[in-house]
């Protein structure tokens, strides 16, 4: 593969900077996913807990 950019340096750094930022950003929205699952399984996992003590509780 061949790429080519042609253009000021501004426009070159503008271009490659976005790039990047895409990389970034991408990373970004995985580590929000990966935060999101891991507070609802924590947050079930607590909800149980909670049933359990109540159970444990009434006998």
């Amino acid at each position: 593969m061949k790429l080519t950019i042609e253009g000021t340096p501004r426009e070159i750094k503008n271009v490659l900077q976005a790039i990047g930022g895409s990389k970034e950003h991408k990373i970004i929205n995985s580590l929000k996913e990966i935060d999101t699952l891991a507070n609802t399984a924590l947050s079930q996992a607590n909800q149980a807990l909670e049933q359990i003590i109540q159970i444990s509780a009434h006998h």
